[in-house]
């Protein structure tokens, strides 16, 4: 109590503590509190309340979902896209298949010039039982389009002679509309009327042609059936790569 306490400090101590308590309590609240709640207070309060402002807008765009526009201009993109993805899977696609062709006519092309050479390099001058001739070679002869050239060759594989056949065999080419094809018997001298194994050795050939080296000369023609030329030059004429030119040894020439 007020008379305690002015009791205990005397006179002049009660109207010391009588003036303290009443200005204390004459203080406004703004300024006994402006030390501790100022301005940055203030400004915390504001920035709290521009987030919740900026979460309510945002909250309230997501409800919102896209626009025609935004919806138009994504499916602009996506086709887009969509149709240079498409692009560049054909062209893969083309690329690998022209890649694919040109590698298959490769190597169709080398098979028929190792198998050429397989049989030209076992050629040898013997008579058929239905023929004069040691080698033949002409143009439309054999049913070919073309040259033709027909001859018989040793080196037909017999494992120890179990086949009932020989290894000599009679092999001739022709060109047979746009086809390169190889003809062989499965006998020595085939029976009248026996028909020959045709393979398809090239496709896509648009000429055949011939030419035969011997006495140190080239010959567009060969007219010595009872001998065979030294040398052979086989051109192809290709549809994607042109002419394609083989040279060939054979066997000295000889009669029988």
């Amino acid at each position: 109590p007020i008379s305690e306490l002015v009791g205990n400090h005397g006179a002049d101590g009660g109207r010391q503590l009588a003036h303290s308590l009443a200005g204390r309590g004459n203080r406004p609240p703004a300024a006994a509190g402006a030390g501790r709640r100022g301005p940055p207070c203030q400004k915390r309060k504001d920035a709290r309340l521009f987030a919740a402002h900026l979460r309510d807008a945002a909250m309230i765009q997501r409800a919102r979902g896209f626009t025609l526009v935004e919806m138009l201009l994504a499916l602009t993109i996506l086709a887009a896209l969509s149709v240079a993805a498409v692009t560049v899977l054909q062209n893969v696609m083309r690329a690998d298949t022209l890649t694919r062709d040109k590698g298959e006519r490769i190597q169709m092309l080398q098979q028929t010039f190792s198998q050429m050479a397989a049989d030209f390099s076992q050629i040898i001058p013997r008579r058929s039982r239905d023929s004069a001739s040691l080698f033949f070679a002409g143009r439309f002869q054999l049913g070919s389009d073309d040259w033709a050239i027909a001859f018989s060759r040793n080196g037909w594989p017999n494992p120890l002679g179990l086949l009932p056949r020989s290894e000599i065999k009679n092999v001739s080419y022709r060109l047979r509309g746009s086809h390169l094809e190889r003809l062989s018997y499965d006998q020595q001298d085939p029976l009248p009327g026996s028909l020959p194994t045709v393979t398809v050795m090239q496709r896509n050939v648009q000429a055949f042609r011939l030419r035969f080296y011997a006495s140190g000369r080239w010959l567009d023609e060969w007219q010595q059936p009872q001998r065979l030329p030294q040398g052979l030059e086989v051109t192809l004429t290709l549809e994607p790569y042109g002419e394609i030119r083989r040279l060939f040894l054979l066997t000295p020439g000889g009669s029988q």
